[in-house]
């Protein structure tokens, strides 16, 4: 990762996640849908679906599973389904939900695979939609017109290291120079326990190590 590859990134508190999960379940009030149950697309579509059932008080909540992105804001190639849907939708209004709709590929992919098994309806809501999108949800939060990163804060670690890793790669860098890179990069304080605790779980699964210049410490990428 070099620095012209680096995204802009927004960052999304929890009240925020909440506040856009609620203003979501209006917009499907005020459309007159009335899902039976929600299908979250893991992993990002597990915490707004669960905050959705609690708001339209439904019990029955499936999830599966479709792999797209790699490292932070890197996509793999080809969006693929890890974990099957487990439950039978026959005849039901299904609810699909994620926390964005970036490529669309997700989101495509989900929608072929429950439509054969025969639901009664079946529409998708997310908390983000991005215009660049190939895939239109029928019910979003917030549009975002330009693209950006989005950083929920179900994934700030995972993210953390992810961008962390690509700045080690570059250049060995100390701690220091880590959190004031991270801070300005992702738009937030990351912290110095935050960025400790990923530095030393990167460590532990031998993707950085440590290293003396100069008298001080930097940490470089493996």
């Amino acid at each position: 990762m070099n620095a012209t590859a680096r995204p802009e990134c927004s960052y999304i508190t929890w009240d925020g996640v909440y506040a856009l999960a609620s203003s979501l379940a209006k917009k499907i009030r005020l459309s007159g849908y009335n899902p039976d149950m929600i299908v979250a697309i893991a992993r990002g579509g597990v915490v707004p679906a669960r905050i959705l059932c609690d708001l339209f008080l439904i019990k029955d909540l499936a999830v599966l599973k479709v792999e797209h992105w790699g490292i932070a804001a890197r996509k793999d190639k080809k969006a693929r389904l890890r974990w099957k849907l487990p439950v039978n939708v026959g005849g039901k209004k299904v609810l699909v939900v994620d926390d964005v709709a970036d490529t669309g590929d997700s989101l495509i992919l989900t929608c072929e695979h429950i439509k054969d098994k025969n639901p009664a309806d079946l529409k998708t809501a997310v908390l983000h939609y991005k215009k660049c999108s190939a895939f239109e949800p029928d019910f979003w939060a917030e549009m975002q017109e330009a693209w950006k990163w989005i950083i929920y804060p179900w994934e700030l670690f995972e993210d953390i290291a992810d961008f962390a890793l690509g700045f080690l790669k570059e250049k060995p860098m100390t701690r220091e120079e880590l959190v004031d890179g991270l801070s300005r990069m992702l738009h937030i304080t990351v912290g110095d326990d935050d960025v400790n605790e990923v530095l030393r779980l990167l460590a532990s699964r031998g993707k950085i190590g440590r290293v003396r210049l100069k008298g001080r410490t930097y940490w470089r990428a493996l």
